[in-house]
């Protein structure tokens, strides 16, 4: 199974994440990639990783990812560096990933409602709704804010992704519905053109003082 060949213990940047996507689409062709269920890993660190540059403008702080490689909750684990009063500390959060596509027979409320109908999740969990082939159809943020956070959801935050419509395809836009209402848009091709990260990380402890990357040689993740 392809989420077997992600290691347990290394995080890969957004961008890292985005260009293995680019490249297993090169490989195997769009309809393939955006379809088959055994290139769903791949999709969906694709879908975070777009997800968290958007973060990223926001929150001015870096995250990295790691694909579940396991068939349970969550889809994917983000890490990210916070500096405290106390030194630095990693701040952990957990993905949940669905898709609001052209098959869907609600609206977004409705999609969002259904996924986390009957469910409990822990306090660092996040559902990310990406929003994909719903050309033409309108998002007025601020009524689905208010729809859905009387909803009395039980998950930490709820996102929204989705593109813009252009030439490239790259703009796309962010919004947080639940608990509170936030969000950016950006240009995820020039954010991983102009992006300083590492491709992959593995989270060690370390000093409490500052954040240091160590090198530790290199490292080859095939894609499937």
């Amino acid at each position: 199974m392809a989420r077997k060949q992600y290691p347990i213990d290394v995080y890969l940047s957004p961008p890292f994440a985005i260009k293995r996507f680019l490249g297993l689409r090169q490989k195997h062709g769009d309809k393939a990639a955006v379809t088959k269920s055994e290139y769903k890993p791949e999709r969906e660190a694709w879908i975070t990783g777009v997800f968290l540059l958007g973060l990223s403008k926001i929150a001015k702080r870096e995250f990295w990812l790691r694909v579940n490689t396991e068939d349970t909750a969550p889809d994917v684990y983000t890490i990210s560096f916070v500096e405290t009063a106390r030194g630095i500390t990693a701040e952990m959060q957990n993905v949940e990933v669905f898709e609001y596509e052209s098959h869907a027979h609600t609206d977004i409320i409705g999609a969002i409602e259904n996924k986390l109908k009957g469910k409990v999740y822990p306090d660092n969990y996040i559902l990310l709704c990406y929003v994909h082939d719903r050309t033409g159809e309108v998002f007025n943020t601020n009524e689905i804010y208010e729809r859905v956070k009387v909803l009395n959801l039980k998950i930490a935050e709820v996102w929204v992704l989705a593109n813009i419509l252009t030439p490239t395809n790259a703009e796309h836009v962010i919004f947080q519905v639940f608990p509170t209402a936030n969000g950016c848009k950006f240009d995820y091709l020039e954010e991983c053109k102009n992006s300083k990260q590492k491709d992959m990380i593995n989270a060690k402890r370390g000093s409490a003082k500052k954040i240091e990357f160590i090198p530790m040689g290199k490292a080859i993740l095939r894609l499937p």
